[in-house]
Protein backbone atom coordinates (compact mmCIF):
# COMPACT_ATOMS: atom_id res chain seq x y z
CA UNK A 1 0.00 0.00 0.00
CA UNK A 2 1.82 3.30 -1.14
CA UNK A 3 1.70 5.92 1.64
CA UNK A 4 1.71 9.42 1.10
CA UNK A 5 4.73 11.63 1.37
CA UNK A 6 2.84 14.11 3.76
CA UNK A 7 1.86 11.88 6.61
CA UNK A 8 5.68 10.27 5.95
CA UNK A 9 7.29 13.54 6.56
CA UNK A 10 5.10 14.05 9.44
CA UNK A 11 7.51 11.08 11.44
CA UNK A 12 10.46 13.65 10.88
CA UNK A 13 8.87 16.55 12.40
CA UNK A 14 10.57 17.44 15.59
CA UNK A 15 8.81 16.93 18.59
CA UNK A 16 8.83 19.64 21.42
CA UNK A 17 7.33 18.38 24.41
CA UNK A 18 7.49 21.19 26.70
CA UNK A 19 5.91 23.15 24.72
CA UNK A 20 7.91 27.23 25.24
CA UNK A 21 10.67 25.76 27.52
CA UNK A 22 13.52 26.76 24.73
CA UNK A 23 12.48 30.32 25.03
CA UNK A 24 12.25 30.28 28.69
CA UNK A 25 16.04 29.23 28.22
CA UNK A 26 17.08 31.04 26.02
CA UNK A 27 15.54 34.15 28.07
CA UNK A 28 17.66 32.96 31.24
CA UNK A 29 20.84 32.69 28.46
CA UNK A 30 20.94 36.92 28.17
CA UNK A 31 22.92 39.11 30.62
CA UNK A 32 21.01 42.09 32.29
CA UNK A 33 23.27 45.14 31.83
CA UNK A 34 23.16 47.57 34.98
CA UNK A 35 22.16 51.32 33.75
CA UNK A 36 24.89 53.31 34.22
CA UNK A 37 24.68 56.68 35.81
CA UNK A 38 25.50 59.83 33.72
CA UNK A 39 27.63 62.41 34.87
CA UNK A 40 26.57 66.46 35.47
CA UNK A 41 28.18 67.26 32.14
CA UNK A 42 26.83 64.80 30.25
CA UNK A 43 23.43 65.42 31.33
CA UNK A 44 23.69 69.01 30.37
CA UNK A 45 24.64 68.13 26.68
CA UNK A 46 22.04 65.50 26.40
CA UNK A 47 19.36 68.06 27.77
CA UNK A 48 21.15 70.85 24.98
CA UNK A 49 20.91 68.42 22.26
CA UNK A 50 17.24 67.16 23.16
CA UNK A 51 16.03 70.94 23.48
CA UNK A 52 17.28 71.33 19.64
CA UNK A 53 15.52 68.50 18.15
CA UNK A 54 13.20 68.93 15.81
CA UNK A 55 10.23 66.64 14.16
CA UNK A 56 11.44 65.19 11.00
CA UNK A 57 15.10 64.90 11.85
CA UNK A 58 16.85 61.84 11.33
CA UNK A 59 18.49 60.97 14.86
CA UNK A 60 20.66 58.52 16.61
CA UNK A 61 19.55 57.38 20.24
CA UNK A 62 21.20 55.17 22.43
CA UNK A 63 18.67 54.33 25.38
CA UNK A 64 18.11 51.98 28.35
CA UNK A 65 15.34 49.01 28.22
CA UNK A 66 15.68 48.04 31.51
CA UNK A 67 17.71 45.22 30.51
CA UNK A 68 20.16 46.17 27.79
CA UNK A 69 21.04 49.25 25.74
CA UNK A 70 19.27 49.94 22.53
CA UNK A 71 20.88 51.68 19.29
CA UNK A 72 18.40 53.24 17.02
CA UNK A 73 18.19 55.38 13.96
CA UNK A 74 15.53 56.83 12.79
CA UNK A 75 13.16 60.06 11.93
CA UNK A 76 11.61 61.72 15.09
CA UNK A 77 8.14 61.91 14.68
CA UNK A 78 7.25 63.21 18.02
CA UNK A 79 8.59 64.52 21.11
CA UNK A 80 7.05 65.62 24.33
CA UNK A 81 9.22 67.72 26.63
CA UNK A 82 6.25 68.75 29.00
CA UNK A 83 3.67 66.03 29.95
CA UNK A 84 4.88 62.58 29.29
CA UNK A 85 8.18 63.59 28.60
CA UNK A 86 9.18 60.89 25.70
CA UNK A 87 10.85 61.16 22.18
CA UNK A 88 9.19 58.68 19.16
CA UNK A 89 11.28 57.34 16.62
CA UNK A 90 8.81 56.72 13.92
CA UNK A 91 6.38 53.94 16.18
CA UNK A 92 8.82 53.41 19.23
CA UNK A 93 8.38 55.74 22.18
CA UNK A 94 11.21 56.75 24.01
CA UNK A 95 10.96 57.78 27.69
CA UNK A 96 13.96 60.81 28.14
CA UNK A 97 14.82 59.07 31.43
CA UNK A 98 16.27 56.22 29.54
CA UNK A 99 18.17 58.28 27.03
CA UNK A 100 21.64 58.28 27.32
CA UNK A 101 23.15 59.68 23.80
CA UNK A 102 21.28 61.71 20.80
CA UNK A 103 23.59 62.21 17.77
CA UNK A 104 21.64 64.37 14.97
CA UNK A 105 21.99 62.69 11.46
CA UNK A 106 20.01 64.58 9.17
CA UNK A 107 18.35 68.43 9.49
CA UNK A 108 15.87 69.22 7.11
Amino acid sequence: MPTNNTSRAKLFIPFDALKGFREILSEKEKIVVEKRILSEDDLEELNRTIHTLEKGMIVEITYYDGKDYIYLEGVLSKIDLEYSKYIQIVKQKIPLECIVNIKIVEQF
